[in-house]
């Protein structure tokens, strides 16, 4: 859901927790988009594992809103706008124990926004 206050992206949740954020799906067709013509914000998690420690791309389809994304903690993508849909692709790299985390940071500035197709791992 959105919420009216800019969450903390990086704020410590338990990935069971399907209150406060979004599950981003690998591999998956569409996502979730939000439409709310008062704006908000939507936050989504995903966290998984890479067997190397080559750097990999995580490729997003579709995404719109004004859009932060993190990995594993740090800034990858700095807010850009993508009201009109963008396809951004985010390098990756395993962290110490073979996992990465991603957070997607969505501002539906313009009434709507999210993730709205596939993401991928390159």
């Amino acid at each position: 859901k959105l919420s009216k206050e800019r969450p903390d992206p990086l704020a410590r949740v338990d990935l069971t927790d399907m209150n406060t954020w979004e599950r981003i799906e690998l591999g998956f067709g569409s996502q979730k988009i939000f439409e709310n013509d008062k704006g908000g914000y939507a936050v989504f998690r995903t966290a998984f594992e890479i067997s190397d420690d080559e750097k990999h791309i995580l490729h997003f389809n579709q995404v719109y809103g004004m859009v932060e994304i993190y990995v594993n903690g740090k800034q990858a993508l700095a807010q850009t706008d993508f009201r009109w849909g963008g396809s951004p692709d985010i390098p990756v790299q395993r962290d110490e124990n073979k996992k990465v985390t991603v957070v997607v940071l969505v501002d539906a500035k313009g009434g709507w926004g999210g993730i709205s197709k596939t993401v991928i791992l390159k």
